[in-house]
């Protein structure tokens, strides 16, 4: 992988998203990382959740904390969907 300031990667399946993390994880762990998730099963491996509704800013704190009370992210986790 090139040294690049700005890695982009969109529309990946469960699996490749997976291998992924683990890369990011193992090899990006002393950098800032921004990931926009529509699967949040890997969330909680990330420091901060920025959570946006209709452009706005609602909430943003460390997974744990938006987890532990009723907040819109909480609601998005539980959700049947993910």
């Amino acid at each position: 992988m090139r040294r690049t300031k700005v890695l982009t990667i969109y529309s990946v399946d469960q699996k490749t998203e997976t291998v992924m993390q683990g890369i990011i994880d193992r090899h990006f762990a002393a950098h800032t990382v921004l990931s926009i998730m529509h699967r949040l099963e890997h969330v909680p491996r990330y420091d901060k959740v920025l959570m946006m509704d209709a452009g706005e800013v609602v909430e943003f704190e460390s997974p744990e904390a938006l987890l532990a009370w009723p907040s819109k992210f909480a609601a998005l986790y539980a959700s049947p969907e993910q």
